[in-house]
């Protein structure tokens, strides 16, 4: 099965490096990798996707109004699975609190633990 992924970060050396590894992870999948809330919002009108991952603190947009913006589009991406890459654990949870679909991992990424929490998301999804 092919997956849809957006990875969203302020940093462009972990966008790189999360479109490289879900590429690996899941051949033939599509990664849309960017450093623009604006954009990936727009991205989410055009398109559609499995998981979104994303920073909690970044210049334009937090995490959290990124994803509520997201979810006002009304489209299929409202039940899109989230991955929220942070060092701000305890701030992105009370922000992404009232939030369906959302998981927290702490930065640096622990790649079996994002392994399954994606499968958990996508099991969601399916």
């Amino acid at each position: 099965m092919s997956y849809n992924f957006l990875v969203i970060d302020d940093e462009p050396e972990l966008v790189e490096y999360m479109q490289s590894l879900l590429e690996d992870e899941y051949p033939g999948c599509m990664v849309h990798a960017l450093d623009d809330c604006e954009e990936a919002i727009a991205y989410c009108r055009a398109n559609v996707y499995d998981i979104i991952y994303t920073d909690f603190k970044m210049p334009k947009m937090n995490g959290d109004q990124l994803i509520k913006g997201i979810r006002e589009l009304n489209n299929d991406n409202q039940s899109a699975g989230v991955i929220v890459l942070t060092a701000h654990g305890e701030s992105a949870r009370i922000a992404f609190d009232n939030l369906d679909n959302v998981i927290i991992l702490e930065k640096p990424l622990d790649i079996e633990v994002n392994r399954k929490k994606v499968r958990i998301l996508l099991s969601l999804r399916n």
